[in-house]
């Protein structure tokens, strides 16, 4: 009994402790419940406003149950955002509408709920509100949720009762491509009066930026913006505005819920495909050293090639870089290579964003060593056949030195002149440039005897080391006191007779002065004209090869700024815009190029001009890149100076020598008959002044120089042929500036022929064995063209370029130029051939098809022989 009742009394304790602890559970869940606030949420905005109030609605859900009053917290976009107001709204309340809002602004609101013991008794129990800006840190016993999300609106201006509806559903799009990063935006368009959206954009990392507008017309549901930066967040939102007639700001919806976008970087969404195979080559010349880079191409997308050049095998060096187009698989490098040095060379393919810097680049090639070997010497072989001549003038001594060029390795051409045979006497030194056979010294006084020789010289562009060959014979000339003018005796006697004849018979003036025109130059006189020809020639020749040889080194200067800008601009880490960079050189190189056009009227004021151009030109290309001391440097302008300087200096020289010449006359032609006055006067025997004669062919008016194309004596009314001249049997001499400069088949296997001679001057070509002879014009730079669309045979042919008289003597030929035609090529010898025969294509008896005809019709003969003593022998046998 006892033991129950021990047992009940030890259930009943268990009971009322499992009680009591139930109960201390509860109250302390109650308490712990009690002593934390839960964040009110779905916090929505509405813009309730009309005609004569403005508010804005605010909704919520009220998730807490100890909470003694609510916080609204506005900021508005009056003062920037900068301002907080609180609105202090009694517990329980789930919506406020707040009437202190003005049109045209944007609020942001979020709210919270709290416990606060206030410093100063407000009524919680309204729910109007009360406003205020309470610091709320200085609230006692203050307990607090966290805030709803911030929501953002805007109230619409209210113009005469226009309304515009907002548009909805702003959807974003990354639509970049590899080169150019993009954002598509589609919306839905739910107003009717609208004359344009508004499109708001500005970074998610520069929240307190100001919003780029972007401006679409009316009725548009999307749009594109392409300024955008890869590797960037941004926020979006759009409003429908039209414009008032009564105020001057147009009226506006609401936007659209703002949207965020990220535009993913270049190196997320592309591959390119590192080039591979890279190899080196040696390139270099006796005068600059230079390595050719191979490699291949396995990427479709690139956008350029980085090539990375170290003087060392240390990849932590800082290289030189070169930037290249892309699709290409090779690279001559010269800049700056020194012989001996080792270099180690590396290549990349990289893609390039348009409108950003965003790039993205494959990996390395191969890292491959190379090493241009030390130069040895190389023997220079020395001009020979060194001839002078007195080309003095009336007015100026001159001697004219000619020789021939046996070296293909030289650099220039030393011409060392003396008074005295003996080597010891003091020298005067002239330089001239490579590849010239030809020089006039004007330095010279008349009676003096002068002593010449010559020596090829190769100067290395990677040091200052000379290597000459040795010099020519010795040749000494004397310069004659006094200088005959025959020729002009005769020009003179001419006109005197023609001027006469005019006078006395003015009724049959044009076939008089027809008549008296017509000269037919003797031998001696056709001998002078080829001489006249010959110097002329030379001088136009020496100043051809110093403008061509200045427009190089002018290319070389921009082209030295423009690898210098960009490699400053590349170590430095800056992008600039490279394209731009090269459409100004080649500008700059246009205009070098036009400004050095015409040989013979380049003017001083010219070459300061193009001084000038060049200077603005190289800044430019400084600007573009926005270096910060964008000025030419002064050694730019001294290397451009000192260039242009040499020219005018060159320039000046030979314009006296051509004034002498009388070269002016190749770019006149007074009567406007077609021909030069040079040509008319020295050529055909024309009055360059007077009338030439005109004849008829086939029924129209034909002048001067169509009967010289057409193959006319131009110097007569009646059409009479001319027989011309054979290239060959000619003694004229062949001269420096007659040249068949280019051979090719066109892709109408037509054959196109380009050469040169003297400026607007008549050039007849010869082209054998068909023959085939026909005349055209030179342009106002000695540049000629021809197009033969007749069908020539394969094999080899020869090709003349001459000048021919109005008797059909040639005055001046160039050598023969060979080329060889196939049914599917070609190929052309751009060298001359001195003693070319026209008759190349007229095998001899012994040789081509008939050699082969020979030999089948013996071996034929033979075997007719030895049948017939057989079938004799066999008869003799029988008998």
């Amino acid at each position: 009994m006892v033991n129950t009742n021990r047992k009940d009394s030890n259930i009943i304790l268990a009971i009322s402790a499992t009680f009591f602890l139930i109960i201390a559970v509860v109250v302390w869940g109650i308490s712990f419940a009690e002593s934390g606030i839960i964040s009110p949420t779905n916090l929505v905005l509405k813009d309730i406003s009309n005609d004569s109030t403005t508010a804005v609605e605010l909704k919520w859900s009220d998730n807490s149950n100890n909470e003694t009053q609510f916080i609204v917290e506005r900021k508005s976009s009056i003062d920037g955002g900068i301002t907080t107001e609180n609105i202090f709204l009694s517990s329980d309340v789930t919506s406020y509408i707040d009437r202190q809002v003005v049109r045209g602004a944007s609020y942001y609101y979020k709210v919270m709920a709290c416990s606060v013991t206030e410093i100063n008794t407000i009524d919680s129990t309204s729910s109007t509100g009360t406003y205020g800006t309470m610091d709320l840190n200085t609230a006692i016993n203050k307990i607090c949720s966290g805030y709803t999300n911030q929501i953002w609106i805007n109230i619409p201006s209210l113009n005469n009762n226009i309304i515009v509806s907002a548009p909805t559903n702003l959807v974003l799009k990354d639509s970049s491509t590899s080169a150019l990063a993009s954002v598509t935006l589609n919306w839905t368009d739910t107003s009717e009066n609208e004359n344009k959206f508004v499109i708001e954009r500005k970074a998610v990392s520069d929240i307190n930026a100001v919003y780029t507008n972007i401006e679409v017309g009316s009725n548009i549901t999307s749009h594109i913006d392409t300024q955008v930066v890869r590797g960037t967040s941004y926020f979006y939102k759009i409003k429908a505005c039209i414009e008032s007639t009564s105020a001057n700001v147009p009226v506006c919806s609401l936007y659209t819920n703002l949207v965020e976008i990220s535009i993913p970087s270049l190196s997320n969404i592309i591959t390119v495909h590192s080039p591979t195979n890279l190899y080196l080559k040696d390139t270099s010349s006796s005068t600059l050293a230079s390595a050719t880079l191979n490699w291949r191409d396995n990427s479709d997308n690139e956008t350029e090639f980085i090539i990375e050049r170290r003087s060392s095998s240390d990849i932590n060096t800082t290289p030189i870089i070169f930037s290249i187009n892309s699709n290409t698989t090779s690279y001559v490098d010269s800049h700056k290579i020194t012989r001996g040095v080792p270099y180690y060379y590396r290549v990349k393919a990289c893609v390039v964003a348009v409108n950003n810097t965003s790039k993205k680049c494959s990996e390395y090639t191969n890292t491959e060593f190379f090493s241009v070997p030390i130069q040895e010497t190389i023997k220079i072989v020395a001009p020979t056949n060194l001839l002078l001549k007195d080309s003095s003038t009336d007015i100026l001594a001159a001697i004219t030195l000619n020789w021939l060029d046996n070296s293909s390795d030289e650099t220039q051409f030393v011409i060392e002149r003396r008074t005295s045979g003996d080597v010891s006497t003091p020298v005067v030194t002239f330089y001239t440039n490579s590849n010239t056979i030809s020089y006039r010294d004007l330095q010279v006084n008349r009676g003096v005897t002068y002593h010449y020789r010559i020596k090829a010289c190769s100067l290395s562009l990677n040091s200052t080391e000379k290597n000459c060959s040795v010099y020519t014979n010795i040749i000494k000339i004397i310069v004659p006191n006094k200088i005959i003018n025959t020729e002009e005796a005769v020009i003179n006697t001419t006109t005197t007779t023609t001027t006469n004849q005019n006078i006395t018979t003015e009724t049959k003036q044009v076939e008089t002065t027809t008549e008296a025109q017509k000269v037919t130059l003797s031998p001696t006189q056709t001998t002078e004209v080829s001489s006249k020809i010959q110097d002329i020639s030379v001088t136009f020749e020496e100043i051809k090869i110093w403008v061509n040889n200045t427009k190089e080194q002018l290319i070389k200067i921009i082209n030295e700024t423009v690898f210098n800008v960009i490699r400053n601009n590349d170590e430095q880490g800056r992008t600039i815009d490279e394209v731009k960079i090269f459409v100004t050189r080649d500008e700059l190189i246009n205009k070098i190029n036009s400004s050095l056009l015409n040989l013979t009227i380049i003017k001083t004021v010219d070459i300061d001009n193009l001084k000038n151009e060049i200077y603005r030109g190289i800044l430019d290309i400084k600007n573009i890149a926005e270096e910060e001391s964008s000025l030419v440097s002064t050694l730019d302008r001294e290397e451009v100076s000192t260039t242009l300087n040499l020219l005018t200096g060159v320039l000046d020289d030979k314009s006296e020598v051509l004034n002498t010449q009388n070269a002016d006359l190749l770019y006149k032609d007074t009567n406007n008959d077609g021909i030069s006055d040079y040509d008319s006067k020295y050529v055909y025997g024309l009055d360059p002044v007077k009338p030439s004669p005109v004849s008829i062919y086939e029924g129209k008016n034909i002048n001067a120089s169509d009967k010289i194309l057409l193959g006319f004596d131009p110097t007569s009314t009646e059409l009479v042929k001319i027989n011309i001249e054979e290239p060959e049997e000619s003694k004229a001499p062949i001269i420096v500036a007659y040249k068949v400069k280019e051979l090719k088949l066109t892709d109408k296997n037509e054959i196109f022929i380009r050469g040169e001679a003297l400026p607007n001057s008549f050039i007849t070509l010869y082209i054998y064995s068909t023959p085939i002879i026909v005349t055209i014009k030179t342009d106002n730079n000695g540049e000629w063209q021809y197009l033969l669309d007749k069908e020539l045979e394969n094999g080899d042919h020869t090709v003349y370029a001459a000048t021919v008289n109005n008797t059909g003597n040639i005055v001046a030929k160039s050598s023969g130029y060979l080329f060889t035609k196939t049914a599917e090529a070609l190929t052309f010898q751009e060298l001359p051939v001195a003693d070319a025969s026209i008759n190349v294509a007229k095998p001899g008896l012994l040789e081509g098809t008939n050699l082969y005809i020979i030999i089948a019709s013996s071996f034929l003969l033979m075997v007719i022989l030895l049948v017939t003593i057989g079938m004799t022998t066999r008869k003799s046998n029988q008998i």
